[in-house]
């Protein structure tokens, strides 16, 4: 399992999630992606500028939390408390680059 991993959320809500943790809704885990390239695509699908934040896995993993590697790029977890959340900068080189081809694209 990575260090870090990332999930999109909708900018109105990220400071909630950070504060509340976040949990499954209405699926039955977690998804987590790999980097912030693949989380702020995934989150392009419900969001035109998803903010990103970053889940301290090590830390997760480190106190009996456990995350499944469900595919190339997502892994899975029950929830993540809010004490391993923060968001990602949004003058974050790759989040920064990823902006200006979706505006491009536009």
């Amino acid at each position: 399992i990575p260090d870090s991993l990332y999930y999109p959320a909708d900018p109105d809500e990220a400071g909630n999630l950070v504060e509340l943790g976040i949990t499954p809704g209405d699926r039955s885990h977690v998804h987590l992606s790999a980097s912030i390239k693949f989380a702020a695509e995934a989150g392009r699908v419900h969001h035109k500028n998803p903010e990103i934040i970053e889940v301290d896995t090590a830390r997760m993993v480190a106190s009996g939390e456990t995350i499944w590697h469900a595919g190339v790029t997502v892994f899975l977890t029950d929830s993540v408390s809010g004490e391993y959340l923060s968001i990602v900068d949004s003058d974050n080189p790759e989040l920064t680059l990823l902006r200006e081809i979706w505006a491009e694209e536009e």
